[in-house]
């Protein structure tokens, strides 16, 4: 899909929410949960759309509308928005942004998943990294160890402007070596397939608090 077709339709998609209500609204709604239901009309239209497509907050004063633009062989998902905004996702980490408050540039090497796989309860597991290389290529670039200090699966229920039902949610407290502060980061799975329904990251320097609320979630592979 060319970028300018992704552009129209993200103001299409803004246009329809500014229509039905304030941003601390859809901020409101788009995580789920009853907050939703005075956005019946839109939540219903955005979702009717053929593409992927999510909600973005950094912090309390950003909020963006983008739409997926392709999924590369390896599995990393491009996502446009206005401006210019663009954002990468693997394996449910966000390894590059354009356009937010604070960006992120990263490479990922593959990382070491934990001995066994996560107990979520009910008979449900997940598996879930121990560790995992990666290099940080904005301002001065660093290498890191993001070390999984403890992890926690929860099964519960959720309601996204695209999917209800069962859902896996997953926290982490990490260790982002050299540095010797830690980050809680949050991602919520559709139970069974692993789509990505939300992704929050917890505060620390290195990262803007940033919360990804998936629309219509990217189709399993």
């Amino acid at each position: 899909m060319k970028t300018d077709r992704l552009r129209s339709l993200v103001v299409l998609l803004a246009g329809m929410i500014a229509a039905c209500g304030t941003v601390q609204r859809v901020r409101d709604a788009l995580p789920g949960g009853d907050a939703a239901s005075g956005l019946a009309g839109p939540i219903a239209e955005l979702a009717r759309l053929p593409y992927a497509s999510m909600y973005v907050r950094v912090g309390s004063r950003f909020h963006a509308l983008m739409l997926l633009g392709h999924v590369a062989v390896d599995g990393t998902q491009t996502w446009y928005g206005m401006d210019g905004l663009a954002l990468q996702l693997k394996n449910d980490h966000v390894i590059y942004t354009r356009g937010l408050p604070t960006d992120i540039f990263e490479s990922h090497a593959a990382g070491m998943p934990m001995d066994g796989n996560l107990d979520c309860g009910d008979g449900v597991s997940v598996t879930a990294l121990e560790w995992l290389y990666y290099t940080r290529l904005r301002d001065q670039q660093s290498d890191v160890a993001e070390v999984t200090e403890s992890v926690r699966c929860v099964r519960e229920t959720i309601v996204t402007l695209g999917y209800s039902g069962p859902a896996l949610r997953i926290e982490e407290r990490v260790a982002l070596l050299p540095d010797r502060r830690r980050q809680v980061r949050t991602r919520w799975l559709v139970e069974g397939t692993g789509q990505l329904l939300r992704l929050e990251y917890g505060d620390h320097p290195w990262y803007p608090e940033i919360g990804l609320y998936l629309i219509k979630p990217v189709a399993p592979r």
